[in-house]
């Protein structure tokens, strides 16, 4: 059973949804396990108040659902999403990547250097919900950037979905070193300008990933 430490002083439901959050994405809280209300508010010395807006919270990013009468789970992403989310990404972010690219060419693309360099850090700091948030972030960047809000309203979409499913992908390998360098041919296709070689790229890299995550849930 997942025990949670007592809180410090910051704004209680704040604090407590990035506890909750931080528990998902690392898999100590597993998709489907019950978010049982006593245990979390004993665990962190908080009231239901601030627990229960907490719970609002992580529900609008799409990482709790609600069952009435039965309370807050950790939400759940079936094949069928995991492959819908990758058919539209496959599609869309060449797309997205594509506008953003005279955007980048002028600022330069250091935002996107970054971004990889967070994915490799965190990755060896073996802080994995850390890597998925830098991962998530790269590829963020082409949809913000592209100055196209009904692209980026798709982004916002399939994020939550997105941050379970890398959950289970990022903590099945045993090294991240395969997800570091498809991120750093992504960038070097992407300063080239080689769209066609970067869509490719792309495909393979959204649909290598779905297909484990959806393999690894029918094997659960």
């Amino acid at each position: 059973m997942t025990t949670f430490e007592p809180l410090d002083h910051t704004p209680r439901a704040i604090n407590v949804a990035n506890v909750l959050r931080r528990a998902i994405m690392s898999g100590s809280l597993l998709p489907g396990s019950p978010l049982r209300e006593a245990q979390i508010a004993a665990d962190m010395n908080v009231s239901r108040a601030p627990l229960r807006e907490a719970l609002r919270t992580l529900e609008e990013e799409g990482l709790v659902t609600r069952i009435p009468y039965r309370g807050a789970f950790v939400a759940s992403v079936g094949p069928e999403v995991i492959e819908e989310v990758a058919s539209l990404r496959v599609r869309l972010e060449p797309y997205a990547a594509e506008l953003s690219l005279p955007y980048f060419q002028k600022a330069g693309f250091g935002e996107l250097h970054k971004a990889a360099d967070d994915i490799e850090a965190r990755s060896k700091a073996g802080d994995l919900p850390g890597m998925i948030d830098a991962h998530l972030g790269m590829h963020r960047l082409f949809y913000l950037r592209s100055n196209h809000s009904l692209l980026m309203n798709c982004w916002r979409s399939w994020e939550a979905q997105l941050r379970l499913y890398l959950a289970i992908d990022h903590s099945s390998f045993t090294s991240h070193d395969v997800v570091i360098l498809a991120h750093r041919r992504l960038l070097s296709l992407y300063e080239q300008a080689d769209m066609t070689k970067f869509a490719e790229e792309l495909r393979t890299h959204v649909e290598v990933s779905a297909h484990a995550v959806s393999q690894a849930q029918s094997e659960d």
